[in-house]
C-alpha cells in the first residue's frame, strides 16, 4: 500500500512513548514508568489535526469516520466499473446512421456496401476507418431512430438558417 502524503508533516510521525519524571510515583506503585497523559495529549492535537486534514468541522465524528474509511478500507473505496470504456455514444450511432441513409440513397446500394464507401472516404483517424463494415452495420441498427430524426431535422433547420442568412447578405 502506497504510503499517504499528509498536508501536516506531525501526522506522519509517531507518538514517542517518554519515560516519565515522578519516579517515586513509579516506585510506590502508583503509575508505571510512562507518561500515558503526554501520549493522551498528543493523540488528541492528532486528531484535530485530522479534523483540519480533511477540511471537517472540529467535533464532526462521522465525517470524519466516513473520510478515514473511504482512505483505509479497500471495500469504502469507488472505483471505475471494469472493462473498456465505451466510445461510441447515442450520439455517434445516430450520426453514422445518417451517413449511411444518405450513401445508400445517393448510391442505390445495400447497407454494407454503404459502410464499405463510408470507410474508404473517412479521413484519417476517423471513428469509421478502424471499424469493419460488418460492424459498422451492426452500429446502424443500434441508433436511435428517433434521435436520427431529430438530429435530420436540426440539420434542416440549420440548413435553412444558412440560406436564410445568405440571401439576407445577398440583398445587402
Amino acid at each position: 500500500m502506497k504510503k499517504r502524503k499528509w498536508k501536516d508533516a506531525r501526522l506522519s510521525q509517531p507518538v514517542v512513548l517518554e519515560k516519565t519524571k515522578n519516579t517515586l510515583a513509579v516506585m510506590a506503585g502508583h503509575s508505571d514508568e510512562y507518561n500515558w497523559d503526554q501520549v493522551a495529549t498528543e493523540h488528541t492535537k492528532k486528531i484535530m489535526l485530522l479534523f483540519a486534514e480533511f477540511g471537517i468541522k472540529p467535533g464532526d465524528w462521522a465525517e470524519l469516520c466516513v473520510a478515514l474509511a473511504y482512505l483505509f478500507v479497500p471495500g469504502m473505496k469507488i472505483a471505475k466499473p471494469p472493462g473498456r470504456t465505451k466510445e461510441w455514444d447515442y450520439f455517434d450511432y445516430a450520426e453514422l446512421h445518417i451517413a449511411i441513409d444518405s450513401i445508400v440513397k445517393s448510391e442505390k446500394c445495400s447497407l454494407i456496401k454503404a459502410a464499405q464507401i463510408l470507410i474508404k472516404s473517412a479521413k484519417q483517424g476517423e471513428k469509421y476507418k478502424r471499424r469493419s463494415a460488418e460492424t459498422l452495420k451492426r452500429y446502424y441498427s443500434k441508433a436511435s431512430l428517433s434521435l436520427v430524426a431529430k438530429m435530420k431535422s436540426a440539420k434542416k433547420v440549420d440548413r435553412e438558417t444558412v440560406a436564410t442568412i445568405r440571401r439576407g447578405r445577398a440583398r445587402d
